[in-house]
């Protein structure tokens, strides 16, 4: 889509309305192809997701990818978005780091999904703005203090959820060895850890993007079952 980068666009087959966008970074040294079960579950709730490829598979590096990603993408998926079409970005481990970023550098953007990660302290700035934060109850490389942490540099409103059994990894497919052996167990089925998930990222967006007072209070109902590691 873009004559510099490479970027993988999902959405839904039915172009009869202009949808609202989930702009995704990479988490360091995974690629983009790892997170298609993510992004086809957010395409299937209606909304389209884009994701720009990193040299190395590193977004830290190029982070203005995302960006240019979604501004290929106006173009390219006329019909689908326009520059009226409420954005979110969300960035998986180091990913975050960049997704902050562009969170900051967009002031259009309503919303800023964090997954098993964190903001660097200079990446916050520009508050008041809906943020959220989902991490795993069994992570061992976004620890829940760090997690907490980061979250904590944000204005409401903000929402905190810590998924019960779910590890670094399990937001990826294909997890190595050498990744697994830095990481916590997950506990239970991996399609049920993911659908935890899931629940609380499809209310916070559609509360967020469609503006659901439904999915809002669904949200919370939800956050009752955050993990407490």
């Amino acid at each position: 889509m873009n004559d510099a980068i490479t970027v993988d666009a999902y959405y839904p087959a039915d172009a009869s309305s202009v949808r609202p966008v989930f702009v995704f970074a990479q988490g360091g040294l995974v690629g983009v192809d790892r997170y298609a079960w993510l992004l086809t579950h957010v395409a299937s709730r209606g909304y389209v997701a884009v994701a720009a490829h990193h040299t190395f598979d590193l977004a830290f590096f190029e982070v203005d990818n995302p960006a240019i990603a979604y501004e290929s993408a106006l173009t390219q998926l006329k019909g689908r978005i326009d520059a009226t079409s409420p954005v979110a970005v969300a960035g998986h481990s180091l990913g975050g780091v960049t997704a902050a970023w562009l969170f900051e550098s967009n002031s259009s953007w309503r919303g800023l999904a964090f997954f098993a990660s964190y903001p660097a302290d200079r990446d916050v700035g520009q508050r008041g703005r809906a943020v959220l934060s989902i991490s795993g109850a069994t992570d061992k490389r976004a620890l829940p203090p760090q997690v907490r942490d980061g979250l904590s540099n944000y204005a409401d409103p903000k929402t905190l959820y810590f998924v019960p059994g779910m590890n670094h990894y399990a937001w990826t497919d294909g997890a190595t060895t050498g990744e697994l052996s830095s990481d916590g167990v997950v506990e239970g089925e991996l399609e049920d850890v993911r659908k935890n998930a899931l629940g609380v990222l499809d209310a916070w967006m559609d509360a967020i993007l469609l503006q659901d007072a439904s999915a809002a209070a669904a949200l919370q109902t939800l956050l009752l079952g955050s993990a407490t590691p």
